[in-house]
């Protein structure tokens, strides 16, 4: 029954992350139509609307983003897809995560520099790779296969340390949560400073997403970024 409970475990994340992220991936993807492909086609007469949904979506991400750990911590503890809409209980977590929390968050960007760096390679392949230009298509392919099974392997160890490091993190919040007898308004000044810093954080994987998109014009780019939905499929 192993790999059914597994298959179950990762299908409810995936839902469930799905759910975490669809309000600003969802305004992104429409922004691309709006702002890339717009301008790309010439079509300058809504040239407002693509900008306004981008920035609108880069608002719910850092509105999002910094309970995103403490949420998919807390649906893979309680193993049920509702888990991620225990808004009030997810806050609380977040709260009591301490600095740590911060860590992993800086980390997690961090980590996500080699998936942005990967998806500007073939940008800058002609600088980086002597003689790419001369390769036949077999050996393009091949290169390609390489560094697909490189990027699959490193971003398997990469999200073991993330997720494994955010359990243990969540485990101790929860007891923090537990045992806390209330909010005082030293410790909420506190916990807003530590939000504005998470939030300042997860921008920079913002601008990795936003750049990383320029250079590989792709719309379903948006919904593939392997720390926080899909795996990567290019």
């Amino acid at each position: 029954g192993g790999v059914a409970a597994n298959l179950k475990a990762g299908v409810l994340s995936a839902i469930g992350i799905f759910l975490i992220t669809l309000p600003f991936w969802a305004l992104w993807t429409v922004s691309w139509w709006a702002g890339w492909e717009n301008s790309f086609n010439k079509g300058y007469e809504q040239a407002l609307v693509g900008p306004f949904l981008g920035l609108s979506g880069v608002a719910l991400f850092l509105l999002i983003m910094p309970y995103f750990p403490a949420a998919i911590a807390h649906q893979a503890a309680e193993g049920r897809l509702g888990a991620v809409l225990d808004i009030r209980r997810i806050r609380q977590i977040a709260r009591h995560a301490g600095w740590r929390y911060v860590a992993l968050t800086f980390t997690t960007v961090f980590f996500a520099l080699p998936v942005f760096a990967g998806r500007g390679l073939m940008a800058f392949a002609y600088n980086i790779i002597p003689g790419i230009e001369q390769f036949s298509p077999e050996q393009i392919t091949n290169l390609a296969t390489i560094l697909s099974l490189i990027k699959g392997a490193y971003l398997v160890v990469a999200l073991l340390i993330l997720r494994r490091w955010g359990g243990r993190i969540y485990a101790r919040a929860c007891q923090k949560a537990d045992s806390s007898n209330g909010n005082s308004a030293i410790g909420n000044a506190y916990h807003g400073v530590r939000f504005l810093v998470l939030a300042v954080i997860w921008f920079g994987l913002v601008a990795q997403i936003f750049v990383g998109q320029f250079l590989n014009y792709d719309w379903f780019i948006w919904m593939t970024h392997p720390f926080i939905l899909l795996p990567a499929i290019i």
